[in-house]
């Protein structure tokens, strides 16, 4: 983002890391919206709206939408290609050395072959959400956590197209409803959101884009890449990946720092109702066996996260 600003010589930048709006900010989301908030950047991303709304700008024009259709990877090019027994194409669009894409290929017909239910990399990412978990175990029996989660780990493995995956996983019911609940919010900052991403004939095109197109040279987001060729520096539009860094509770030596922990004393008593009282202290205490005040795992700091933020919610008048 500063490569960028500094290619177009911008001389404002802001860097925020704080985790969101909590406090009276967070207070004047859900007021707004009325409701618990179904999708979480609508009170997340008030310090933008903050920050707009003193600067006199009045517009904000959101990426959203990029992922989910127009600048989407494209990662089920190969399977389209192997269905359609092009393996001379699909050898020469996967990514990486000449030399070891034979090898590349021969796992990833394997792989498909086996017609895999979930996604290995979001089941990596999901499951050990219960094991850390602090809600009670029979509350997630109940609400069969688990399968929600195994659910949300199919991701891509039902899909062999990159059209079958946008229509049938990434235009989900999550789309309108973050387009909404910002919307809603960033007005009542006086400031309109513009999904430029998201305009029905853009997405139309892409869509009716042959599949070749929207990978080249082995790189997923071609289209856009080469959309975006002098508009931004080279080595940006070309970056392998959206990764940005550590995250951002890291300090100088790369250890990450614990969220302010809520104590049971301090909880809501519906939260009470669904939180293990011993899984609460030790995960406020430990990580892995490790102090809370040393490396402590993003998925520990997430979950206190939302913990702090919902009886945030169900204190505030």
């Amino acid at each position: 983002i500063l490569e960028t600003s500094r290619y177009h010589q911008l001389g404002r930048n802001n860097i925020m890391t704080g985790g969101g709006a909590f406090g009276e900010p967070g207070r004047h989301g859900w007021r707004t919206l009325g409701y618990p908030v179904e999708q979480g950047n609508a009170t997340s991303h008030i310090p933008f709206y903050e920050m707009a709304q003193a600067s006199g700008i009045r517009t904000l024009h959101s990426g959203f939408g990029g992922d989910e259709v127009v600048t989407n990877p494209a990662m089920h090019l190969t399977s389209e290609l192997l269905d359609r027994r092009r393996w001379r194409t699909a050898l020469r669009e996967l990514p990486g050395k000449r030399i070891a894409r034979p090898a590349r290929l021969v796992k990833r017909s394997w792989s498909l072959r086996r017609d895999l239910q979930h996604t290995p990399q979001m089941l990596a990412a999901l499951l050990p959400r219960l094991r850390i978990s602090v809600v009670r175990d029979d509350f997630l029996r109940e609400a069969d956590v688990k399968a929600d989660l195994l659910r949300s780990a199919e991701y891509t493995a039902p899909y062999r197209s990159i059209n079958s995956f946008i229509l049938g996983n990434r235009l989900a019911p999550f789309v309108p409803t973050r387009v909404e609940q910002g919307s809603i919010v960033a007005a009542s900052y006086g400031l309109e959101y513009r999904w430029a991403l998201l305009d029905r004939r853009l997405m139309q095109q892409y869509l009716s884009t042959p599949s070749i197109e929207k990978w080249g040279e082995g790189y997923g987001r071609y289209l856009h890449r080469r959309a975006l060729a002098g508009v931004v520096p080279e080595k940006v539009d070309w970056k392998r990946s959206k990764d940005m860094g550590g995250h951002i509770t890291r300090d100088d030596q790369g250890v990450t720092r614990a969220l302010a922990a809520t104590e049971w004393e301090d909880l809501h008593p519906s939260m009470q109702q669904i939180i293990d009282r011993d899984k609460l202290a030790a995960s406020t205490t430990t990580d892995r066996g490790a102090p809370a005040s040393g490396n402590v795992s993003m998925l520990a700091n997430q979950q206190q996260w939302q913990l702090n933020l919902l009886n945030d919610w169900l204190i505030s008048p």
